[in-house]
């Protein structure tokens, strides 16, 4: 099933708990050609806390035995 079925669907939480990989666990392999994964975000606020002010999507990997990271904001608040 496709990832636009997938969150059109009326599961669309099972159907990524089901064949998505958890926050902080490593990506599979993508098949040759693949223009990469495609990340489902669901985030909410702790009703004890203040409202979220981003969400960002970290991206970790080795390169020539060093850690490497690149940050990715998918959404700001405040239309910022």
């Amino acid at each position: 099933m496709s990832a636009s079925a997938d969150l059109e669907s009326d599961d669309w939480v099972a159907r990524g708990c089901t064949n998505g990989v958890p926050m902080g666990q490593d990506l599979p392999a993508m098949p040759a050609g693949a223009l990469g994964p495609t990340i489902m975000v669901w985030a909410m606020k702790d009703t004890q806390s203040r409202n979220l002010d981003r969400i960002q999507i970290v991206k970790g990997w080795y390169q020539d035995g060093q850690p490497r990271e690149q940050i990715y904001t998918v959404v700001w608040s405040d239309r910022r």
